[in-house]
């Protein structure tokens, strides 16, 4: 029965991630294939500049939601009625528009002191005001992805990723390298993109479910998504300290400093696609999923939750493996050498995405039992830890300590939720399974790095064909359990028919 339940979800699963992963890929593209431009047409101090706008306006947007878009799928299912299922979204919507505007307000009449304070350089104040525009808006925005995941709308999300990526890089490449706007055509572009996607797709949804508001449905939303804005704010000073780290306790001069965030920002540019691909994509049909399977706790749905973590997690180490033994290579051959340095990021911040990755299957015990709170809690830990580690290795190791403060903190934080969230709500994890699949990553990474040849090509190449070995020296060490095996020799049976019926319909 749990095999059949386990073979269902992954299946339905499949269908849904790979649209949300090309969703993800086409979202994320932006970014990515900016890249060249931005290491060709922005020097490291200003792509520095503009990590550190994103990082303020990325906190910014965390505030501004009061937690209402994490609250959302909770108190979506909870609800029987279709009614009041709308009623949710529509109050959502509503509210966080209203919530929005006189915290949006009293940022922007800041705005002038933070960029002084942070970035040294008054100047920037416009560039911060964008990007807290930029935040309001994308706090519409998530509300309406969370919606689209929630009622399985998987093609309309791609349809919207794809316009969004039209829209965003025409935009970039105009403002950057024909109007020579700098970092200010970034901003200028994402405040446009996001605001008219948020629009336009607010208005189709409460056109389409209608507009219906409830105070106590809000404070629902509210009292249940509030506490857990703290972690998710420790969560990006967890990531972001580092920066500041970089900025102030370097010992370098504040241009010098910058330079070396951006160099930061761009090696971590590469390790995020482990989030951006496998973890976001994933869990954008998997969360709203497993808190529905938890939530309903029949027969067998804790061994589906527990086997599902094994299969994300191996799909994110071994897509960091990949990334970890080609990002040396692909910087070389795709940035300025100004940039080259920037690879020495890239697994660490890699490994910390895993981490975190993980963490959002150990909390279902947390959510279960609206445990949120607790949540706070643990932040602090890892917070600590992570700001303690800048403080005291930044100054010594620079960039290397950067980024492994991040996956320090977040394997503390990691454990820690394991261990509390299984005292709430037990749910079969396969510790072990996932520790070996570590162990493994680790080693053949190492055994990537002894190989150097004259050609970055030939380097790219061989290092990435040592990182495709992983599932199969998994197979040589009998990994897999049987109807695993079995599952993926139907897989690959089925994938050579479709192949032969296609060959013989092209004759």
């Amino acid at each position: 029965m749990a095999e059949d339940s386990i073979r269902e979800e992954l299946g339905s699963m499949g269908r849904h991630s790979s649209i949300y992963f090309i969703s993800a890929a086409m979202s994320r593209a932006v970014g990515f294939l900016m890249i060249p431009i931005y290491t060709h047409y922005l020097a490291p101090k200003s792509y520095g500049g503009m990590e550190m706008i994103e990082i303020l306006s990325s906190a910014i947007a965390i505030f501004v939601a009061m937690g209402v878009v994490e609250a959302l799928p909770r108190s979506y299912y909870e609800m029987k009625e279709q009614a009041d299922k709308d009623r949710v979204v529509s109050t959502a919507l509503l509210g966080l528009s209203v919530i929005g505007i006189p915290l949006v307000f009293s940022f922007l009449a800041v705005s002038g002191p933070i960029s002084a304070a942070i970035l040294a350089d008054g100047g920037v104040k416009r560039c911060l005001q964008l990007a807290i525009l930029s935040a309001w808006s994308y706090t519409i925005s998530e509300t309406i992805s969370t919606y689209l995941r929630m009622t399985y709308q998987s093609r309309l999300f791609l349809v919207v990723s794809g316009i969004t990526l039209i829209i965003a890089v025409l935009l970039n490449i105009l403002f950057i390298v024909f109007l020579g706007y700098d970092i200010l055509g970034f901003f200028l572009s994402q405040l446009i993109t996001q605001g008219l996607m948020g629009l336009v797709l607010a208005v189709i949804i409460l056109r389409r479910i209608g507009c219906h508001f409830s105070m106590k449905v809000l404070r629902r939303m509210v009292a249940f998504g509030f506490p857990l804005v703290f972690p998710q704010i420790a969560l990006l000073l967890g990531f972001s300290s580092n920066r500041f780290f970089l900025r102030w306790n370097s010992g370098f001069t504040p241009a010098e400093a910058l330079t070396l965030v951006g160099l930061f920002a761009l090696g971590h540019k590469f390790g995020v696609l482990v989030n951006r691909f496998v973890n976001g994509p994933l869990n954008s049909f998997w969360s709203p999923r497993r808190l529905e399977l938890i939530v309903r706790d029949s027969r067998g749905d804790r061994e589906v939750v527990g086997r599902i973590a094994t299969y994300a997690a191996m799909l994110s180490i071994f897509f960091s493996l990949i990334l970890a033994n080609s990002a040396e290579s692909l910087i070389a051959l795709f940035s300025d050498t100004q940039y080259q340095n920037a690879h020495i990021v890239v697994p660490l911040v890699a490994i910390a995405y895993v981490f975190l990755g993980l963490e959002t299957h150990f909390k279902a015990g947390l959510l279960q039992k609206r445990k949120t709170s607790r949540d706070a809690m643990l932040s602090v830990v890892a917070l600590a830890v992570i700001l303690l580690w800048n403080y005291l290795l930044i100054p010594r190791f620079g960039l290397i300590a950067a980024a492994a403060s991040n996956a320090a903190g977040f394997c503390v934080r990691l454990v820690i939720i394991y261990y509390i969230s299984q005292k709430l709500f037990r749910i079969p994890f396969e510790i072990r399974r996932i520790f070996s699949m570590l162990v493994l990553a680790l080693i053949l990474y190492l055994f990537g790095q002894t190989i150097r040849l004259n050609s970055q090509y030939l380097t790219l190449i061989i290092r990435g064909a040592i990182a495709m070995l992983f599932p199969f020296i998994l197979f040589a060490f009998n990994f897999y359990r049987p109807e695993e095996i079995r599952w993926g020799r139907e897989g690959i049976t089925r994938i050579f028919s479709l192949m032969r019926q296609r060959l013989s319909f092209v004759r």
